[in-house]
C-alpha cells in the first residue's frame, strides 16, 4: 500500500502524480494519469429497499462512495490505480496501490 496524503488547494490529479512520483521514484514528466469513470453505487437489497427508514441510510452510506475519484496512473514500467476522496477536514486525500 502506498502513502496516503491529504493536500489543500491542488487537483486530483496533480496529488495523484505527486504520489505516484514519490511512491515509484518516477520523474513526473514520465507518468500518465487518467481519470476512471465513477463506479455507480450498488443496489440496495431487497429487504433493505423495501424499508424507507433502512434505504435512507443505505443511500446515505452509498452516496459518499460516489465522491471519490479513480485515477490510472502509470509511468517508468509501473501501473497503479489511485483513489481520491475529500478530506475530513477539507481537501484531499489520495491512496495508491503498488
Amino acid at each position: 500500500m502506498a502513502t496516503a496524503g491529504l493536500t489543500l488547494g491542488c487537483s486530483a490529479e496533480s496529488i495523484t502524480r505527486s504520489r505516484f512520483v514519490s511512491d515509484h521514484y518516477c520523474p513526473a514528466d514520465r507518468v500518465t494519469v487518467i481519470e476512471l469513470a465513477p463506479e455507480s453505487p450498488p443496489a440496495a437489497p431487497d429487504t433493505v429497499a423495501s424499508d424507507p427508514g433502512r434505504l435512507a441510510i443505505w443511500e446515505e452510506v452509498h452516496s459518499r462512495d460516489v465522491s471519490t475519484r479513480r485515477f490510472d496512473v502509470a509511468g517508468c514500467g509501473v501501473h497503479a490505480v489511485y483513489s481520491c476522496h475529500p478530506g475530513v477536514k477539507g481537501g484531499l486525500a489520495c491512496y495508491g496501490g503498488h
